[in-house]
């Protein structure tokens, strides 16, 4: 910053992100109004499957050592040692897919450079193709969205090339979304949590330096989650039942579906509506094309969804736009345009998720489950960061979650598992405030509870020094510094 940057706060600091906001909304809407829905959307999933194949190659690559070495090269011109391995490793198709994705890598390094939507250098200027296969990962929660507004506004004869798309896309989510509308929607949070929140400005953007932002994504760009499947004793896979070579095909979904249903059996979960879910995706399944997506016409869908009206997720199975908020996103497994319903594996598995989140939400045996995973998760990373974990769970009849101890200091960890909505950030600010207000709150009042409680400990230890935490599994807005997000225990206990 210059000598002509300034401090703006306040309510003007209000006014502006909300122009901003207004006017970024209408621009970025204008742009997709005039293109040909049927086109561009079919156009754009094969974009998208293409991405979501590199996502997923680089996860199966961390437990494969030759896909893994060849991942991490530097990206060339003609990928013929990526692709070569692709070849040998996955279904015919992928390697064509993922060839025509790497056309576009100078372009997307252009973006990132023109936009500095890679300030911190995560994705290393997209040097090798996990370079790339991260960069992916954050952007594809945008993705998505424009998915679901392409659905949404275009009406238009406007019909891209796959490369004008491509850029399109990229250039959308880089300049509208994410130096865009989510930096606009990050402040104006900031600045409805914590009154003295300001930005510095030379008068060409507004720079936010607080640090106490905070991002609800973990490091892999995806939501926290209260009891993973990965966490628990999931059923074995059953060798035959789905082709491995294919990154999706309806075999493998409908695998997938059965493990979570199984998985999360002693707490109903088929019970309380996902098994419908489940036979509902069955039914979808018979019009998927090419192991991947999914149109059905609206007379055929309607028609199967009937069955299923009286379901607890039926009400969110298809996007729906927010008045004044074309951009919020979704996870709905259906967007409906003209006479036609799009949709593809990889969207029914991530609202499949969702749904199991939103059934076992408010179970209380699920509740308590989770909570003794967290706990150990806890556990388990604490001796790496130079903790000692105690053998304490009860002194006087009186609980306690997780005591560790570090050069002479006792520390008392409350595990929290308490979800902060992040969708209500820019539909619903209002409420996104209360409710992080009432979070932060109970966090706190556990906080006093442990202070009090603090003599206890100290007979059972003969410690006199003791610091109190609450670890949270969601992270939440907070300039309170004894309230860490999980996935920052590291930075914050060093």
């Amino acid at each position: 910053m210059d000598a002509a940057a300034k401090w703006i706060s306040g309510q003007k600091l209000k006014e502006i992100l909300e122009e901003q906001l207004n006017l970024g909304t209408r621009a970025t809407a204008g742009k997709l109004m005039h293109l040909h829905g049927p086109t561009t959307l079919a156009s754009l999933q094969r974009i998208k499957r293409g991405i979501e194949e590199l996502i997923n190659i680089e996860l199966v690559a961390q437990s494969e050592p030759k896909l893994e070495a060849v991942l991490d090269q530097s990206i060339d011109h003609n990928h013929s040692a990526l692709l070569k391995t692709l070849d040998g490793h996955f279904a015919q198709g992928i390697s064509g897919r993922i060839a025509e994705l790497l056309t576009h890598t100078t372009s997307l390094r252009g973006l990132l450079m023109s936009y500095q939507t890679d300030s911190e250098g995560k994705f290393s200027s997209l040097d090798t193709y996990v370079d790339l296969a991260n960069f992916l990962k954050a952007r594809r929660h945008h993705l998505n969205t424009l998915m679901y507004a392409i659905g949404d506004l275009s009406r238009g004869d406007i019909k891209l090339t796959t490369e004008e798309l491509y850029f399109l896309v990229f250039d959308t989510i880089e300049r509208s979304f994410i130096a865009g509308l989510t930096s606009l929607h990050q402040k104006l949070t900031m600045l409805a949590i914590f009154p003295d929140f300001r930005c510095q400005t030379d008068g060409h953007g507004l720079l936010d330096t607080d640090p106490r932002s905070e991002t609800l994504l973990d490091d892999q760009y995806l939501d926290a989650e209260r009891m993973a499947i990965t966490a628990i004793d999931s059923v074995p896979m059953v060798e035959g039942t789905f082709d491995r070579r294919k990154i999706t095909s309806a075999p493998e979904l409908r695998h997938q579906l059965l493990t979570i249903e199984n998985s999360y059996a002693p707490y109903d979960l088929a019970g309380q509506g996902f098994a419908d879910l489940r036979h509902f995706t069955e039914e979808v399944m018979t019009y998927t094309k090419d192991d991947y997506y999914l149109r059905i016409p609206d007379d055929a869908f309607n028609a199967i969804l009937t069955r299923y009206q009286h379901a607890s997720w039926q009400g969110k199975l298809v996007y729906r736009p927010v008045a004044k908020h074309p951009f919020h996103g979704s996870y709905a497994a259906f967007l409906e345009h003209g006479n036609v319903f799009y949709s593809d594996l990889m969207m029914l598995l991530r609202f499949a998720y969702r749904v199991r989140d939103h059934l076992l939400e408010r179970n209380r045996r699920y509740q308590i489950k989770s909570g003794f995973v967290f706990e150990d998760s806890l556990k388990q990373q604490l001796p790496a960061l130079g903790f000692e974990v105690l053998d304490i769970k009860r002194i006087d009849h009186k609980e306690f979650d997780v005591v560790a101890k570090r050069a002479g200091v006792l520390y008392n960890f409350q595990c929290k598992n308490v979800r902060l909505d992040r969708d209500l950030m820019e539909t619903n600010l209002s409420q996104f405030v209360r409710n992080n207000r009432r979070i932060v709150s109970y966090f706190k009042r556990a906080l006093v509870k442990e202070e009090n409680r603090e003599g206890i400990l100290r007979k059972a230890t003969g410690t006199q020094t003791i610091k109190h935490f609450v670890v949270s599994q969601f992270p939440v807005f907070t300039d309170d510094e004894r309230i860490i997000p999980m996935r920052k225990l590291a930075q914050a206990l060093r």
